[in-house]
C-alpha cells in the first residue's frame, strides 16, 4: 500500500493525463447529438480536470489548516461545505458549457461520475503500472499528445461578430478577444461561427460607393467578394440554418429585391423580382426551416415563401400599439423559431436630452399566438437585438451621455443586464449548440 500512495502522488501528472483522453470520450458519447468534434470534449475536459485536481488540493489544505484551528464538529461542516461547493460548481459548468435542462443535466452529470469513477480506476491502475514499466509513462505523454495536436484547429466555441468604425470584428461571446478581420459593414457570422459574411464599401469616386456581400474565412482570413450579383447595392446577408445560402437585398432596379445566393458566390437568384413603386422590403432573416423568410416595409412586418408569395402579414402598429419600425429596423428569430426578436421606435417621450428621435425598445412577437412582449423598459433604449439563445439575447444600446453605442447581454425576463462591447454595433452571433 506504501507503494501505491507513493506512487499515485509521484504521478499525479501522467494519471491526469490519462485521464483526461478517457474523459473527453465520455463526454463524447454523452453528447453524442451535439454538434461537437472530439477537440471540443478534450479541451473541456483538460479545463474541467485543472479545475478538479486544483480544487481538491485547496481542499485537503483546507481541511488541514480547519482542524487545527476550529473544534472538530465546526471543521467537519465547513469541510463539507466546501466539497458541495465544489461538485455544485463543477456540475454548473457541464449544465453551462452543454446548455441542456436540469434534468438531462443531473441525469448524466450523475452518469458521467459513475462511468468517471471507471476510469479513474483505470487511471490509477495504469500509474501503478507505470511504476514497473518507465516506458509507459512515455506512452502516455505520447498519446496524449497526439489527442491534443488539433487543439491548435477553430473549434465550435460561439462567438459575436460586429462593426465598427466601418469595419468588421469578431470577439468571443463573453465580449473579450476582440479582433478586427475585414473592412467593411452589416455582418452575420456564419453558424457555425467559422465565416462572417458582410458587406462592402468600396468607393468608386468622390461621393459614390459599392456596396458588395462578401465572406470571410475566419480562419485564413480569405475573403470573397459577390461581384457577380448584378447590382452595386447589397445589403444585410443572413444565413440559412445550415450555412449554405446567403439571404440578402439588393437593388438592380428601382425598388429593392429579396435575393439568395449560395454561400461561395454561386445560383444568385430573386425571390419574387419587384415592379416599380412597389414597397420595399427591408431587414431580411432567414426562418429557422430555411424554406421562408421575414422582412418588413415599416409598417408590416411579412413572412414570404422562397416563390416570393406572402404567407403571413402582421400590422407593426396592431402588434405593438404606438410602435413602427424603420428601413433599418431589425428583426431576428428565435432558435426554435417561434419568436421574432423586433426592433421597435416606440411613439414615447424619452426623457434624455442627449437623444433625438424615437425611444428605440426590443419586443418579442410570438408567431403562433401573434402576441408581443416588451423587453426593454422606457429607461433601457435597446436595438439592433439578435438571440443568443431562447431565454438571452444581444443588443445595442447607448447610456445617457454616452456618445458611443454598447453591445448589452440580457436574459429574456429583463435580469443579468451586462455590458460586453463598447463602440460597436449590428451584433451577429454564432448558433447555440444543437
Amino acid at each position: 500500500m506504501g507503494l501505491f500512495i507513493s506512487t499515485l502522488f509521484s504521478n499525479l501528472p501522467y494519471m491526469m493525463l490519462c485521464c483526461i483522453p478517457l474523459f473527453a470520450l465520455v463526454l463524447k458519447v454523452l453528447y453524442i447529438r451535439r454538434r461537437l468534434f472530439y477537440i471540443d470534449h478534450l479541451i473541456y475536459a483538460l479545463h474541467i480536470h485543472t479545475f478538479f485536481y486544483a480544487g481538491i488540493m485547496l481542499i485537503v489544505l483546507a481541511t488541514i489548516g480547519l482542524n487545527r484551528v476550529a473544534p472538530g464538529a465546526i471543521a467537519g461542516w465547513l469541510i463539507a461545505l466546501l466539497w458541495i461547493a465544489f461538485v455544485t460548481q463543477i456540475f454548473l459548468s457541464i449544465r453551462y458549457v452543454y446548455r441542456q435542462g436540469w434534468f438531462f443535466s443531473i441525469f448524466k452529470f450523475l452518469f458521467g461520475g459513475f462511468v468517471y469513477l471507471i476510469v479513474l480506476v483505470v487511471a490509477l491502475a495504469i500509474t501503478f503500472f507505470a511504476t514497473r514499466r518507465i516506458a509507459m509513462k512515455r506512452t502516455i505523454l505520447l498519446l496524449f499528445a497526439l489527442a491534443a495536436a488539433p487543439a491548435s484547429v477553430l473549434c465550435g466555441d460561439r462567438h459575436i461578430a460586429f462593426e465598427r468604425d466601418q469595419a468588421v470584428w469578431i470577439a468571443n461571446l463573453d465580449g473579450t478577444g476582440e479582433k478586427k478581420i475585414a473592412d467593411g459593414i452589416f455582418p452575420a457570422i456564419s453558424p457555425d461561427g467559422t465565416r462572417v459574411a458582410f458587406n462592402t464599401t468600396e468607393k468608386t469616386s468622390d461621393t459614390t460607393y459599392a456596396r458588395h456581400i462578401a465572406v470571410i474565412d475566419v480562419a485564413t482570413g480569405k475573403i470573397d467578394v459577390f461581384k457577380d450579383v448584378p447590382s452595386d447595392n447589397s445589403y444585410y446577408p443572413s444565413w440559412t440554418a445550415d450555412g449554405k445560402q446567403i439571404l440578402f437585398t439588393t437593388r438592380p432596379h428601382e425598388v429593392w429585391d429579396l435575393a439568395v445566393v449560395n454561400s461561395d458566390g454561386t445560383n444568385f437568384h430573386v425571390l419574387k423580382p419587384g415592379v416599380q413603386n412597389e414597397v420595399t422590403r427591408y431587414s431580411p432573416i432567414w426562418a429557422r426551416d430555411g424554406q421562408s423568410v421575414f422582412c418588413e416595409d415599416m409598417a408590416n412586418i411579412y413572412q414570404i415563401g422562397l416563390d416570393g408569395a406572402v404567407r403571413a402579414q402582421w400590422k407593426i402598429d396592431k402588434i405593438v400599439p404606438k410602435g413602427d419600425m424603420s428601413g433599418d429596423g431589425r428583426i431576428d428569430v428565435s432558435p426554435d423559431g417561434k419568436r421574432l426578436l423586433l426592433s421597435i421606435d416606440m411613439g414615447e417621450e424619452s426623457g434624455r436630452k442627449d437623444w433625438d428621435g424615437p425611444l428605440p425598445a426590443l419586443w418579442a412577437f410570438d408567431v403562433q399566438s401573434q402576441k408581443a412582449t416588451r423587453l426593454t423598459p422606457k429607461k433601457l433604449f435597446g436595438w439592433d437585438g439578435v438571440w443568443l439563445d431562447n431565454d438571452n439575447i444581444l443588443f445595442l444600446s447607448r447610456a445617457a451621455g454616452e456618445k458611443e453605442d454598447s453591445i448589452y447581454r440580457m436574459s429574456t425576463d429583463g435580469k443579468n443586464l451586462k455590458r460586453l462591447i463598447k463602440n460597436a454595433r449590428f451584433p451577429s452571433v454564432s448558433a447555440p449548440n444543437a
